[in-house]
């Protein structure tokens, strides 16, 4: 299996960083990101907005405004479902995609992945990027955080 292909350090800061919409409604990660304006490029949706009413308006809006988004919905489920939990993300344009590090779970979101350019990650355990886990597809499948271009200890 080959290793990772690492991706380019951005030479923008705006590209560099991931800011977390974790707060508690729809409107206040609207008023986050537009307060934020250009200087972010890159943001994290998790659990407090990916159930809210509103979170796939706000999704699509991230994304006609140019930006890049990390869905940390930590997907463990049976393969067929994760699967399809995966295409419907790459489907809305999401760029980074969380699931837990067991091998068939992070199997069946790379297969959901297949023709995007969606990322899948898990930061939940030490899972090697060379391992059986994501056979064929390891430039879309690292297990931690270290593993990743510009990732400091």
């Amino acid at each position: 299996m080959s290793a990772p292909t690492a991706r380019p350090v951005p030479q923008r800061m705006a590209e560099r960083l991931i800011v977390a919409l974790d707060v508690p409604s729809i409107a206040e990660a609207r008023a986050m990101v537009a307060q934020l304006g250009d200087a972010v490029q890159f943001y994290k949706v998790g659990y407090w907005l990916l159930y809210s009413p509103g979170a796939d308006a706000l999704l699509a809006e991230l994304k006609a405004a140019g930006k890049q988004v990390f869905l940390d919905a930590k997907l463990h489920d049976i393969a067929q479902t994760v699967e399809i939990g995966a295409a419907r993300a790459a489907e809305r344009g999401v760029d980074l995609l969380t699931v837990h590090a067991e091998p068939a779970v992070m199997q069946a979101a790379v297969k959901g992945a297949a023709g995007s350019a969606m990322m899948v990650a898990s930061m939940y355990a030490r899972v090697s990027c060379a391992s059986n886990c994501c056979s064929g597809r390891a430039s879309q499948c690292c297990g931690t955080l270290d593993q990743w271009p510009g990732h400091r200890s």
